[in-house]
């Protein structure tokens, strides 16, 4: 089954329609990609709209370009 990541909040969605979570729009919802290092899923931060993304090279919501984005500090 797909999944869809909220590029606002960056939760994670069964359906891509709306953001069940924050309310964006389907313009801000998109297919879920898996970025493994030692099967750990990598996320990054926007320094500039706060977006959590799966892609480093740059912001899909602000356009940020990938030297103002960050690896995502999780705890697992």
């Amino acid at each position: 089954m797909q999944r869809y990541r909220c590029l606002v909040c960056g939760q994670i969605l069964d359906r891509p329609d709306f953001c069940i979570y924050c309310g964006a729009g389907r313009e801000q919802i998109v297919p879920l990609e898996e970025n493994t290092k030692s099967n750990k899923k990598l996320r990054y931060k926007c320094l500039v709209c706060g977006a959590i993304i799966d892609n480093p090279d740059h912001c899909p919501v602000c356009g940020a370009t990938s030297d103002r984005i960050v690896l995502l500090e999780e705890d697992n």
